[in-house]
């Protein structure tokens, strides 16, 4: 296998791996605000506005997921930038 095609595989695996990253990350924010949603109930929370702590619990749940499914969307940026396009730009 001469050195351009294995470069070409290289760089193919590491789009995949970068956009399965970023699938995996979309799919977690998905399936967390669904789960979120389903087991905290938007409804039930909006009559439990009076509450204390009612607010910060909901907004803890969610934000928790968020920030995974961001922090693996920004990873599969990283791999794709900092390997496929190493330049002073990117």
């Amino acid at each position: 296998m001469p050195q351009s095609e294995a470069i070409g595989v290289v760089r193919a695996g590491i789009e995949w791996a970068s956009l399965g990253i970023e699938v995996l990350g979309a799919l977690i924010i998905i399936a967390g605000v669904i789960q979120v949603v389903v087991t905290h109930g938007t409804v039930r929370f909006l009559f439990k506005m009076e509450k204390p702590g009612a607010f910060e619990g909901y907004k803890h749940q969610l934000g928790r997921t968020l920030l995974l499914g961001l922090e693996l969307l920004v990873a599969g940026d990283v791999v794709r930038t900092v390997a496929l396009e190493p330049t002073l730009n990117n």
